[in-house]
Parts: C-alpha cells; sequence; structure tokens
C-alpha cells in the first residue's frame, strides 16, 4: 500500500508483500491510522520485505499505531518500521521482525513518540557480516530527530547478533531521559 493521503487501518492482514526500496507492507507519505489488524502475519510465508521498513516506512507524514500488530517482517533496515518522518506509538505490538542491519523493530530517523500500552519485544537484527545495531529500536540521533518515551511501555526481548539490544542510540546530539527502569 502507498498512501499519500489519509488511511485508516481497523483490521484485517497486510501480509506477504515484497517492495524492492522501501514500505513492504505500507509506505506512509500522508496521515495513516493503525487501530488494529496486521502488517505481516504469523508465518515466514506472510512477511512483508523492503529495503527499508519491511513492514513500513513513515517517509512523510504521521503514521499513528493505536493497536494491531507489525509482525515478521523483514528488512535490511528497519525490519518492522522505517521511520524518517513522524511516528507515534500509542498501543499495538512490534515484534518478531528482522533486520539484516539495524533497528529489527524500529530503525528511527525522524520523530518517535512511544506511549502507554506499545510492545516493542521479540525483533532481531544481525546475523552476517559487518556491523549490526539494536534488534528492538535503533536511534539515529540528529538534528531533526526525537524519541519520547511515556507511560508502561515493553520494550524487550530484542536481539543483534544472538545478544540483547533492545535500544541502541547512535550519532552525535543530545539525548536525554528520566524514570527508565529495566526489569
Amino acid at each position: 500500500i502507498y498512501n499519500a493521503d489519509s488511511f485508516v487501518i481497523n483490521g484485517g492482514k497486510i501480509a506477504s508483500n515484497t517492495a524492492v526500496t522501501s514500505g513492504g507492507g505500507i509506505e506512509n507519505d500522508g496521515t495513516c491510522a493503525m487501530y488494529g489488524g496486521s502488517i505481516g502475519g504469523e508465518s515466514a510465508e506472510e512477511a512483508n520485505m523492503a529495503y527499508l521498513g519491511g513492514g513500513g516506512c513513515i517517509y512523510s507524514g504521521t503514521f499513528t499505531m493505536y493497536g494491531g500488530v507489525i509482525q515478521k517482517n523483514t528488512g535490511v533496515d528497519g525490519g518492522g518500521i522505517e521511520n524518517e518522518a513522524n511516528l507515534i506509538l500509542q498501543g499495538g505490538t512490534v515484534s518478531y521482525n528482522y533486520a539484516a542491519m539495524q533497528g529489527g523493530g524500529i530503525t528511527n530517523r525522524g520523530n518517535l513518540v512511544i506511549g502507554d500500552g506499545t510492545k516493542i519485544v521479540t525483533n532481531a537484527s544481525g546475523t552476517g557480516e559487518g556491523e549490526h545495531k539494536s534488534g528492538g529500536v535503533y536511534w539515529i540521533v540528529g538534528e531533526s530527530t526525537s524519541v519520547s518515551v511515556s507511560g508502561e511501555v515493553t520494550i524487550m526481548g530484542n536481539t543483534t547478533n544472538n545478544e540483547e539490544a533492545n535500544l541502541v542510540i547512535y550519532g552525535n546530539g543530545v539525548v536525554s531521559a528520566k524514570s527508565l527502569s529495566e526489569q
């Protein structure tokens, strides 16, 4: 799916799609809201695949997830989601996605808000050659990027080269955090 306007996902399944460059399941250049359903599936055959954002690439505009799952998608960068604009997670689950290089669950190059009830779990990256980073969330810090986390958020069980790697922050910039805990 390519969205350049307004799109709502209330249910159903976006699965078994391939894009050469970005957005295997959905590429968003508009406004998209996901309330339910899935991007990806329950088996490898239902995976969406793309170089950037196997499940979805937020190239411009805003993608807001309130529920549903983004699972079992694959990419080189951002197995579940590649965010280059505005990604707001206010619930739902990003799980079992794989990236060959970085961001098994999410690679963030834009603005990312992670809110109450969101789960980013059991994603993976990197089993091949080269530098592999973060199975969970890979945040590339720059002048035009931000990440905000609030409420009960679960980021756990994510791996890189079979070692725990839930959140990796990379680049030059200022990062501030408060009220973080590991359980």
